[in-house]
């Protein structure tokens, strides 16, 4: 099967496209905010103010390189929160993945506050960038915070580790921790300090620390789910969106990655006996793996992950906490590998165009073994325990209506972050206006309430009911349930082993 964490979106050309503005900085006495670890001196542009590049983990650097994070020092005096810190090391002028992230560093764990000025008590909302773990980071400028603070939300983003400086697993690095301590998960260890952080200093920005949603999308979306799975993990957010990336994904055990670890570091001439100090002493760009040869994503650890996401959700064992997700109607116009389809293909293939045959067959298939199938499967799994919220996003720009046989991987985004320019076209402007308030308004109260259009009904396996946001923005049942259900029959087996009864594969 092929792999869609490493699949490149649309965001560069988004970007282009939306031309998210840049934040005026008026004159005058900057923002102050107090945190445990000293004082603050942001920026303002009316009433918003914005803190960047703050420190939220020490460096992950020497000795600290694949370890857990650790606390930062605190300084005195008022430190300058004007500037975004650097990215997470990565390979550079990969505007097709997601845009350049300008310097890089190994020394990049920082996060970004923007939000209302003088407020009290607000819902937070915490984003983490996508890229395929391995590319993005919170510096990019359609992640701009500022639209969520002008509509009363303190808005965070953060960088952490990506590719092998994140997810990453050694015999010589399992041996040095010793049998209990966290190891291999590393960029999901710096979100969860990212989260602690914001828990301890949100009340600093105006937010409220109880009330607080964690979202992503693509690969980030599901860290959000792995976070709901880590027990370690638990309070740290109470409300969770997931964009377009819904984990179906077979289990990966710490001994698999261990092999990774040894073939990757191989590649960078060390032997089957390195020690975590020969691994440590090679530069950081050793670990990047520029030709997409590993797989970098949380995998069961048996620490801080012990059981694999779906089983998790499958056996109830996630936070009973509200959920909002969903996917796009035509995910795999950037898919990549296709050709590792065509074997399921031929199972279903009376379900798709052309028999399953061809490009475009397998880019619909790609769009619902990934996406659409896994994300209502998940619904369903927690809407037993909490209301939850499934949508497909299908709208295009009347340009791409000529082009798009449906929404791509990422095009949510400049909506979801109200990114249209006063010039674009007013029916544009609304439907981001429209999705905009959906994501605020359920970090505000747990139940999404979309301008313009109808209300949105909790999920229920017996109605199958989504939100399809469109030209016209409906209420749907039971869409592509004939695929999803197969879908399911045959490959859930494979995810949640000795759970199902063989599927018939002829």
């Amino acid at each position: 099967m092929p792999s869609r964490r490493n699949r490149p979106n649309l965001l560069a050309l988004l970007a282009c496209l939306t031309g998210f503005p840049a934040a005026a900085q008026p004159p005058g006495a900057p923002p102050v905010a107090r945190l445990d670890q000293g004082a603050l001196a942001g920026t303002s542009s009316g009433r918003i103010v914005a803190f960047k590049g703050i420190p939220y983990a020490a460096p992950p650097v020497g000795a600290l390189r694949w370890k857990p994070p650790q606390p930062a020092a605190s300084w005195t005096g008022a430190r300058p929160a004007t500037a975004f810190g650097p990215s997470c090391l990565q390979p550079t002028g990969a505007a097709n993945i997601g845009g350049d992230p300008g310097p890089v560093s190994e020394d990049c764990l920082t996060l970004n506050v923007w939000a209302p000025r003088g407020s009290h008590g607000l819902p937070v909302m915490v984003w983490i960038h996508g890229g395929g773990h391995r590319f993005g980071s919170a510096s990019q400028p359609y992640y701009d915070g500022a639209p969520f603070a002008r509509d009363g939300v303190v808005f965070v983003s953060f960088n952490y580790r990506l590719a092998g400086l994140g997810f990453f697993a050694h015999p010589a690095l399992t041996r040095e921790a010793g049998p209990k301590a966290l190891l291999g998960n590393y960029g999901l260890m710096d979100q969860m300090a990212a989260l602690a952080w914001v828990k301890r200093n949100a009340r600093a920005f105006g937010g409220d620390p109880r009330n607080v949603t964690l979202f992503g999308e693509s690969s980030s979306a599901l860290d959000v789910q792995a976070l709901m799975a880590a027990p370690a993990a638990s309070g740290l957010f109470q409300k969770a969106i997931v964009e377009s990336s819904c984990d179906w994904d077979e289990p990966t055990s710490l001994a698999q990655r261990e092999q990774d670890g040894l073939a990757l570091a191989a590649k960078a001439g060390l032997g089957p006996d390195a020690t975590a100090a020969e691994l440590r002493a090679l530069p950081g760009g050793a670990f990047l793996d520029p030709r997409f040869e590993f797989e970098f994503a949380p995998f069961e650890d048996g620490r801080l992950l012990t059981r694999t996401v779906a089983r998790a959700f499958a056996d109830g064992r996630v936070p009973a906490i509200p959920l909002m997700l969903g996917s796009n109607s035509y995910e795999g116009a950037v898919a990549q590998n296709l050709d590792g389809l065509k074997g399921l293909a031929r199972l279903v293939g009376g379900l798709y165009p052309n028999h399953g045959e061809g490009e475009a067959a397998l880019r619909t298939l790609d769009t619902d073994r990934y996406f659409g199938a896994p994300c209502r499967w998940i619904a369903r799994q927690q809407s037993r325990a909490a209301p939850t919220f499934l949508y497909r996003f299908s709208y295009l720009t009347k340009a791409a209506r000529a082009v798009l046989p449906g929404a791509p991987h990422g095009s949510e985004l400049p909506y979801v972050f109200d990114g249209w320019p006063l010039a674009a076209p007013a029916e544009d402007r609304a439907m981001a206006h429209r999705l905009h308030h959906c994501w605020i308004s359920f970090a505000k109260a747990g139940r999404p309430l979309c301008p313009g259009a109808p209300a949105w009904p909790a999920y229920a396996r017996g109605k199958d009911q989504l939100m399809n946001f469109d030209v016209a923005t409906t209420v749907q049942s039971g869409v592509r349930a004939a695929q999803y259900d197969a879908l399911e029959r045959l490959v859930l087996p494979d995810i949640l082993p000795g759970s199902f009864p063989a599927a018939d594969r002829r």
